[in-house]
């Protein structure tokens, strides 16, 4: 995870890796994540900043609480960019086909997470 502002356009920074034990593949990826509001559509600015910061063999995912822009989605189909955009929308169907669509059993969910890391 990178620190709270002046990120360089990435909240999170890790590495992945396609293929298998004796052939692999490893792939930067950028995530960045914002919390918006639900009427609020994320725009070419931000994602723009993403896509900046994207070399040969980076990947940017895109998680936002609330949704994409049609400019946006259009834009990075035709330029062909390597970003996953996950919308709110989106999170919300994950929650709800994972059972966890209620408070608890989110907070459930989470806990367990929680002492799994501290282990």
């Amino acid at each position: 995870m990178t620190r709270a502002s002046k990120d360089g356009g990435r909240d999170v920074i890790g590495t992945y890796h396609l293929g298998h034990s004796k052939h692999q593949v490893r792939l930067s990826v950028y995530i960045e994540a914002k919390k918006w509001k639900q009427s609020s559509s994320i725009g070419v600015k931000p994602m723009m900043r993403l896509i900046s910061r994207l070399r040969s063999r980076d990947i940017g995912v895109f998680i936002t609480s609330s949704f994409f822009d049609k400019q946006v989605q259009s834009e990075l189909i035709e330029d062909g960019h390597p970003v996953m955009l996950i919308s709110g929308g989106d999170i919300s169907k994950v929650l709800i086909n994972s059972d966890l669509s209620s408070p608890n059993s989110l907070s459930a969910w989470v806990s367990g997470i929680k002492t799994k890391l501290s282990v």
